[in-house]
């Protein structure tokens, strides 16, 4: 006579089948999340490198029109939930000036940069000697 009790093979397989499921499902459902967590700090990266690199170049604008050839780098500045850096070098030579403006943007493990070279010359503009950018 066979002994027939509850909980064979059978139910142990399902048992164990459910719960690799629902692990596998709580795993996907968190990278998913953290994927979405990393696209949106990506934004906000690129969004503070966006805003340091017009802040840049707003200074640049206000020197250049002063008649100020010594162009700073704006150090780390937290702003928004992250923070941003630009760092600026220049070289002259004669009547061209040849900046390189490098911005960093940082949202949690997230970062942007964006690098941009400007060469600059010196014309006479209505009397007045002024900057100007020039084309590539």
């Amino acid at each position: 006579m066979v002994n027939k009790k509850r909980g064979g093979i059978s139910t142990r397989i399902l048992l164990v089948i459910f719960t690799l499921f629902i692990l596998a499902s709580s795993v996907f459902y968190l990278l998913e999340k953290q994927k979405k967590v990393y696209e949106i700090n990506h934004r906000k990266a690129v969004e503070l490198c966006e805003y340091g690199f017009q802040q840049c170049m707003e200074q640049l604008i206000e020197k250049l029109h002063n008649d100020y050839t010594l162009i700073h780098s704006i150090n780390k500045t937290d702003y928004d939930g992250g923070w941003y850096k630009v760092d600026v070098s220049s070289d002259r030579k004669g009547d061209q000036l040849m900046l390189t403006i490098t911005a960093i943007g940082n949202k949690g493990t997230q970062s942007a940069t964006k690098k941009e070279v400007i060469n600059l010359t010196r014309t006479v503009m209505n009397g007045d000697s002024v900057w100007v950018p020039t084309k590539k």
